[in-house]
């Protein structure tokens, strides 16, 4: 049988009934609201209500008590399911279906009235429009008493069958006299398919010495249904311990009966005032509340923007039905149900003020406080500009000539560069003026706009001993700008860059050992292993007591290929442990500054000094064959920038065992030793890869374009001359020193041959500028002096 815990607790022990009581007596009343699907009879028990259900016979249906969505109300509502055949009453009687809720001795206070106490309920009803009550008899409301004479309720909200159908309430007295029966009815038509608003006064006292009160209103219209009052009615059992109210639909089974669904909610129980279950009738509409979460007020975003508009909306006595965005009177979206957002994609540069208006079920609206953002147009995509110079201008760092720079002092001054589109950016190279002389420290930003930057790399600084590129890395990002930020040299604050390139997408090469072999100590020193056993490479460090059984290996690998721009070198090599007695041991690499050996000359005797510390550790295991890494990126990087392209290791067991680690040599069948190399191109501030680009005869960066101008300095009018070697898309832009273009001169599809455009020195003032030359994808940059 299936029974919720408050018809448990009836047979519990008196101090477990007195626990019960004193924790709900500090309620002053008892509310129970639907709050969406989910556990609904949990939500009814936390709040002290007992169930009675027929859930134990009619399994296969589930909860008997569900929530949904009343659009009416506009908020959510119990439902009470009952089915004349599959229901029964709780498994004890078959001629009665029963699905209740209740008061209790798990109850608060407030809900078990004692003699002589006043209680006011006060709770809303639905019968479906084709509800259809029982023969028998129908209750959807009781007050019954616990203990003593607690046979029938003492009154009763009873729909009636018959013609016409009635609503009746019903008073018994139960086995003594003085029950009245029906005390007042009226017709059942106008309760159906219409929300009901119940009210509930009556005094728990004996004879004439107990009070009833009825009311039910129509909530739409407030109109009065039913109402009665009687000040001297017999509202008392004898022995009882108190009274408690029931909700819910207990019917007698007729075959006239069809599966019904009850509708409740917003049950209010109190014995203090009538005031603490207050009507909804009659009451005004309370107005929503609604407030604009996103953006914040005075955000900032870049054109063409994609803004989230998020908004926070209520409703104390109903619901949300929407909340529509608006930019001043323009409305640009809504959202009808929460999270209230909505995404406002594609907007151009202007000042927007954003309001939220917010709709309740009942028609009211409210509108938010503005919030005022503004999108700014896409800064202009200039191959380099800077925050300040001397006198050495920007466009200076991408001549290719190391002779000139671009300079500026102050802690935070910086340069920038506008790729030609968004790309993989993993970091730069920086030529230093007096970089031999002095370090020169600087951080690395990069951005998506030119407006929100994150930090790519802090506190990076130069090597102090080069005046060529030097290379600074760092993990691989997305950026169409990248922003060098100064912060002096070791001498002074000056930050002054002879050159600057961008490196992207790196690609990778697999370099394979020029020489590898391994060697062997005690009375092996002089065996050349390289020849004598070639397929192998054998690491092995002996336990104590144990002679002639050391081994190293050493390879050496050829990356001149690879060129200048290394982003990452892991060394890569096939073995295992040869044994099962030694689960693990730990194999580290280290550096051989002399790369002179031969696989053919080494031996234990000859072989080449190793470093004092490890550049990498791994783990080796006696499980199957497979490839081992370890990164030696900085090695190599540091190795290559002091011009050295050949790089050789040694690898070496760091913990005693006895069984031996074999290594796959070059000379093996598959599976050779490998250093993997990443490089990254380094491109110019248009995107364009610098390797493809050459320097004619003029010092003009360009493969297919020569740009030629005179005179320079210029008053009035400066020539400029272009000379193009094959046709193609071209534009040539005169910049200011802010990076600002200020002129175009010359854009289209030009055929090969020279062109000419003339400036006119009359529309710009004194000072230093550039020419930018793009033709084909390629680009072009000389300073011009207006006098």
């Amino acid at each position: 049988m299936h029974f919720h815990y408050l018809s448990r607790l009836c047979h519990k022990t008196a101090a477990a009934f007195f626990l019960l009581a004193t924790g709900f007596a500090a309620h002053a009343q008892v509310t129970l609201k639907a709050d969406g699907p989910g556990n609904t009879y949990q939500l009814i028990e936390s709040k002290g209500f007992g169930i009675e259900s027929p859930d134990c016979r009619h399994t296969s249906f589930g909860p008997h008590v569900t929530e949904i969505f009343d659009n009416t109300l506009g908020k959510n509502v119990f439902v009470f399911h009952s089915h004349p055949v599959d229901d029964d009453d709780r498994c004890t009687n078959e001629d009665r279906t029963r699905m209740e809720i209740k008061g209790g001795s798990g109850s608060p206070a407030d809900m078990q009235h004692t003699q002589g106490q006043t209680a006011y309920y006060r709770w809303k009803f639905k019968l479906d429009a084709g509800f259809i009550p029982s023969g028998r008899f129908t209750h959807i409301f009781q007050i019954k008493a616990i203990e003593g004479d607690a046979g029938a309720p003492l009154i009763t909200i009873t729909p009636r069958a018959g013609s016409p159908e009635k609503m009746q309430i019903i008073h018994s007295s139960g086995s003594g006299s003085g029950g009245l029966g029906t005390v007042t009815e009226v017709n059942l038509a106008p309760f159906k398919g219409t929300w009901v608003e119940a009210y509930v006064k009556y005094k728990s006292g004996e004879g004439s010495a107990g009070t009833f009160e009825i009311t039910l209103k129509r909530l739409s219209d407030g109109a009065t249904l039913l109402s009665y009052t009687n000040n001297s009615l017999d509202m008392w059992r004898t022995g009882a311990d108190y009274n408690r109210p029931k909700w819910g639909v207990y019917r007698g089974k007729d075959p006239v009966l069809r599966t019904e669904q009850v509708l409740f909610n917003d049950f209010c129980i109190t014995e203090s005032s009538a005031s603490l279950c207050p009507s909804d009738i009659g009451q005004p509409n309370q107005p929503p509340t609604v407030a604009i979460t996103a953006p914040a007020n005075g955000a900032t975003f870049s054109a063409p923007a994609n803004i989230t508009l998020s908004a926070n909306a209520a409703d104390t006595d109903g619901s949300i039905t929407k909340v529509e965005f608006f930019n001043g009177a323009q409305k640009l979206g809504e959202a009808t149900a929460s999270p209230y957002n909505y995404a406002w994609n594609n907007v151009a540069a202007g000042t927007y003020s954003l309001t939220a208006k917010a709709t309740d079920n009942q028609g009211a609206t409210t509108t938010s406080a503005a919030v005022g953002i503004t999108v700014t147009g896409p800064p202009s995509c200039v191959p380099v500009s800077a925050s300040a110079d001397d006198g050495n201008i920007p466009a200076n760092v991408l001549d290719n000539n190391l002779a000139t720079r671009w300079s500026a002092s102050g802690d935070g001054q910086w340069i920038q560069f506008c790729l030609s589109d968004t790309l993989p950016v993993n970091g730069v190279q920086v030529a230093f003026y007096k970089g031999d002389i002095r370090t020169s420290t600087f951080d690395v930003l990069t951005g998506l706009d030119g407006i929100t930057w994150s930090t790519a790399a802090a506190g990076v600084t130069s090597s102090g001993s080069s005046l060529n590129l030097q290379l600074f890395s760092f993990t691989q990002r997305d950026a169409k700008f990248v922003r060098i930020v100064g912060h002096g040299n070791s001498q002074d604050l000056w930050n002054s860059y002879t050159e600057v390139k961008i490196n992207t997408s790196s690609s990778s090469t697999t370099f394979s050992p020029t020489h590898d072999a391994y060697v062997r100590d005690g009375s092996n020193a002089a065996i050349t292993h390289g020849t004598t056993d070639p397929t192998l490479l054998i690491t092995k460090l002996s336990p104590s007591g144990q002679l002639n059984n050391a081994r190293e290996a050493y390879l050496t690998f050829n990356i001149a290929s690879a060129g200048s721009a290394i982003n990452s070198a892991v060394l890569k090599v096939y073995g295992k442990i040869d044994g099962a007695s030694v689960p693990s041991v730990p194999v580290a690499v280290y550096p051989v500054a002399n790369t002179t050996w031969t696989e053919s000359t080494i031996t234990w005797n000859n072989k080449p000094a190793a470093g004092a510390t490890a550049l990498a550790t791994q783990t080796v295991t006696n499980a199957a064959y497979a490839y081992y890494s370890w990164d030696i990126t900085a090695y190599v990087q540091s190795e290559v920038a002091a011009g050295r392209s050949t790089i050789s290791v040694a690898m070496k067991s760091l913990q005693a065992h006895d069984p031996r680690i074999f290594w796959n040599s070059k000379e093996a069948t598959a599976n050779h030793p490998q250093l993997e190399v990443s490089t990254a191109p380094a491109i110019n501030a248009t995107g364009t890869t610098l390797s493809k680009i050459s320097t004619d005869k003029t010092g003009n960066t360009a493969s297919a374009a020569i740009l030629e101008y005179f005179p320079n300095p210029f008053r009035e009018k400066c020539q400029i001359n272009i000379h193009l070697q094959e046709a193609g898309q071209t534009q040539l832009t005169l910049f200011d020193m802010q990076g600002k273009p200020r002129e175009t001169l010359l854009k289209g599809h030009l055929p090969a041959g020279k062109h000419q455009a003339m400036l006119n020195g009359s529309n710009i003032a004194a000072g230093v500028y550039s020419l930018q030359l793009i033709h084909n994808g390629k680009i072009s940059i000389k300073k011009i002096i207006k006098l």
